[in-house]
Order: structure tokens, then sequence, then C-alpha cells
């Protein structure tokens, strides 16, 4: 009886030792994890967010994993939102299986190149009794994001006043309308655009358009400028730059991405264009028949407006030839502007001379008189013939 009493003292007293001190597993280790492979997807470039990190372990250990939690500590600047992942499921002897740990950001300036990432597991396995842990180091890769120019310029137009217009010297708030495409399968979000070069003597006033909100895949954007013109503005082609900062969306994961792209125009002058935005309708005497040494003789111009919407300040300059003079300043040019008549449309042969009655008796219209598509202009100018 006392042999059995003493043998169960030191039997309760091992027990007690052993829940207290740490366990130690000797000769083959019961917790191994051999690691296969560790990476950044779906984005692994300066900048990503939310992306992910993957480690492929293979399970090297004396017997089957039942339960680990790994937790995992990144370089400096990297930033995790979930640095710790359960498994439970049985992870058999020589079973290669997969850690994910998501909502990685990876900061802009990080360069490329491999980085450590530390990994901490804590394991059960059938090969020992007791938990585990066990830490080790894997290498991980920061890529250069690929060059790619995923937005393409599709349209460049030209409008005033919302019709077409071309690019005139001394034009005021003319809006160039940039029509933008994605050629790719993923989502461009959240664009922002400046403008970094202009053509000579352009002004961009305003930027505004579809832009900020991006681009689905295949999908189409606008971007408007709204831009002066100087005066002496070089005419002949040029362009503007766009420089496109935007979201790249990839999956659950983003990065931020910069794309230039040009945008030609063509700066014209005003008389370049003149041949097309008017028309001359018709041009003669009011007095009918005049001959040399015929001073004040009434010369009548109209003129149509094609297709300028909103047109207003217009000036007719005319350069005269030999043997005729301004009836006002004995000069070789005159300038008219347009006279407050509203003439039948079309101008009939047979309503000429009523017509030319009323243009005489009428008064100079205002300058910020608007003539639309169609109307006629009419002009009068007093001449001297030697």
């Amino acid at each position: 009886m006392k042999k059995l009493a003493i043998t169960s003292i030191l039997i309760l007293i091992a027990l007690q030792t052993l829940g207290t001190m740490p366990q130690t597993c000797y000769g083959n280790p019961a917790l191994s994890l051999k690691v296969i492979d560790a990476y950044f997807s779906p984005l692994a470039y300066p900048g990503s967010s939310n992306t992910d990190l993957y480690l492929v372990l293979n399970n090297t250990s004396g017997g089957a994993i039942l339960y680990a939690i790994f937790n995992v500590t990144l370089p400096e600047g990297f930033v995790i939102k979930e640095p710790v992942v359960r498994l439970s499921g049985r992870i058999n002897r020589g079973e290669t299986f997969t850690v994910r740990f998501t909502g990685v950001f990876i900061p802009s300036n990080a360069q490329v190149g491999a980085y450590t990432v530390e990994v901490s597991v804590n394991a059960i396995t059938t090969a020992y009794a007791f938990p585990e842990t066990k830490t080790f180091d894997v290498q991980v890769q920061v890529e250069e994001a690929p060059p790619e120019t995923p937005i393409m310029l599709a349209a460049v137009n030209t409008f005033y006043g919302g019709s077409p217009a071309p690019l005139l010297q001394s034009a005021k708030n003319v809006e160039v309308s940039v029509n933008l495409v994605n050629t790719l399968s993923e989502t461009i979000s959240s664009m922002i655009v400046n403008v970094t070069k202009t053509p000579p003597g352009v002004h961009v006033q305003a930027i505004r358009g579809t832009y900020i909100n991006g681009m689905a895949p295949g999908g189409s954007c606008n971007v408007e400028l709204t831009v002066d013109v100087d005066a002496e503005a070089p005419v002949g082609e040029d362009y503007f730059i766009l420089n496109i900062t935007y979201v790249k969306i990839v999956e659950e994961a983003s990065i931020t991405l910069n794309q230039e792209i040009s945008v030609p125009v063509t700066v014209e002058s005003f008389h370049s264009c003149m041949s097309d935005a008017l028309e001359v309708v018709d041009s003669r005497w009011y007095e009918g028949t005049v001959g040399p040494n015929t001073y004040g003789a009434h010369l009548v111009v109209l003129v149509r407006n094609i297709y300028v919407d909103g047109l207003r300040g217009a000036v007719l300059e005319l350069e005269l030839p030999e043997g005729m003079r301004n009836a006002l300043d004995n000069s070789s040019v005159v300038k008219a502007v347009p006279v407050s008549v509203q003439l039948p449309q079309p101008l009939q042969g047979q309503n000429l001379p009523e017509a030319l009655s009323a243009i005489l008796s009428a008064q100079q219209v205002s300058p910020t008189q608007t003539y639309s598509r169609g109307d006629i202009l009419t002009f009068t100018a007093t001449i001297n013939l030697f």
C-alpha cells in the first residue's frame, strides 16, 4: 500500500510540472513547413492598394496539421488590414496548401525588388499533442508596373456656342472636346486631368467633362477644354498634352498610374475661314449704272452667314481698285458694319429696288446684334469714282 501511494504522488507531481513548463519536441520536429512560393496578387507594383499576399507552403511535419494560426509582419511602410489568418481544416503530411492575407498596401515609393516578410505560425499537429510556434522568413517581390497606354484618343472637336466651329485667332470661350476610350478589360476609375502643354497663344480657362468618374472596360469619356486664343497666335497645327492620373482596378485591388495624351488642334486665321463661313450673295450700285467722275455712289454688299451661330461684331473691309476712293476719307480701304434691315429670302431681282431703298434709309446695327445661321448681313459703302 505504501509503495502504491508514493507512486501516485510522484505521478501527480510530474503531471503538475508538465503543465507549467515549456514543452520541447525532440527528434523529428512535429511542426515543419517548407516554403514553395510567396507573392503579391493581383497587383505587386508600387502604389498597389488592397492587393493580397499569398504563401504557398508544404506540410513537412511529422503528422497532419489540425489547426493553425498564421501571422505576418510586413516591411516598414507596407500596410495590411488582416495580418492574421486561421486555418481549421486538416492538412495532411506532404500536402501543399495556400495561405492568403488580404488588404495589403504597397507604398508608392517602394523600390522594385525582394522584400523580407516574417511569418509566425502557431499550430497543432497529430505528431504532437500541444500547440507549437514556428517563425520563418519568406522573400516576396515588388515588381515594376508594365508600361501600358490604355487610354486612346478617339476624336477631337471644337465648338463655339454648342455648334462646330474652327479654332480661330482671337477666339474666346471655345470648347475643345476630347473623346477618350479605355482599351483595357479592367475599369479605369477616378481620372485626374491636367494640361501640361498648350499650343502657343492658346490659354486653357477651364477643364470639365465626364472623365472624373473614369471609364468602364471598353468605355469612353469626354474632356472639355475651354480656351481663349490670342490674336497673334501662330496659325497651323499644334497640340495639347493631357497628363492623366487614373486608378486602375484589377479584381478587388487597385493601383494609381499615369499616362500622357497628345491632342492635335489647328489654329486658323479669320481670313482662312471666311470663304467657308460667309458667302457674298450680291453686290451692286444703288444708283444702277455709275461711271467715272461719280461722287458719293452707294455700293451695297449682301453677305450670308453660312454656319456661324451667334455671329456678331461683323465688319466688312473692302480694298478698292484703282480709280475708286472712300468718299469719307479718300482712302483705298472701306470698312463698313451691317445696317438694320430685313430682306426677303430668297432675294429676287424684282424685289431689289425696294430692298435698296430700305437699305439706304436704315440705321447701322448695334455691335451686339447677333446673326444666326442663314441670316443675310447688309453692308453699304459710299465711294467716289474718278
